[in-house]
């Protein structure tokens, strides 16, 4: 099984896939080639930066061959304008229409969950070694380390339960 985890700042979403092993009962390092940051085309707007958002998505789970995506949810800021908050939802729904069109697994986890999953109260002082790095890949501390943190919370369920349950 591959998972995708995404953590979203504004309207960047951060992208890491790893594995499970059933062999050896816990996820893995980090699928080679398999994480960044990906950012709506600001030549676009709209319905059409959305679509293209969605298929840039696309594309990535099905290079992964993920068979789920999990999404860290954020709470609302106070200080969100109405442009912050319609950026973030514009990178949400591509990332949800992405994972219906490739019959992916959406789900959406809490950050207190994935602190405890990887045992780190603060996601963005996890340590890249426990997913194989030697050191902090580009992108960690923008949000990447949470992306990595969140695969591997969806992939921590679903090796406890049957997918779906």
């Amino acid at each position: 099984m591959i998972s995708i985890g995404v953590s979203i700042k504004g309207s960047d979403l951060y992208l890491a896939a790893i594995t499970y092993s059933k062999e050896e009962g816990h996820y893995q390092s980090a699928l080679p080639g398999s994480f960044g940051k990906l950012s709506p085309s600001t030549n676009l707007a709209g319905e059409v930066q959305l679509l293209d958002t969605k298929k840039r998505i696309g594309a990535d789970i099905r290079e992964w061959d993920a068979t789920a995506v999990t999404l860290l949810d954020t709470a609302k800021y106070s200080q969100w304008t109405y442009s912050h908050a319609q950026n973030r939802i514009l990178s949400i729904g591509a990332l949800m229409i992405a994972c219906a069109e490739e019959a992916v697994i959406y789900n959406v986890v809490k950050p207190s969950a994935v602190g405890r999953a990887v045992s780190s109260p603060k996601l963005d002082s996890i340590d890249p070694q426990i997913f194989g790095f030697t050191e902090k890949p580009t992108y960690w501390s923008a949000g990447l380390g949470e992306a990595f943190a969140v695969a591997s919370v969806c992939l921590q369920q679903s090796s406890s339960k049957p997918m779906g349950g």
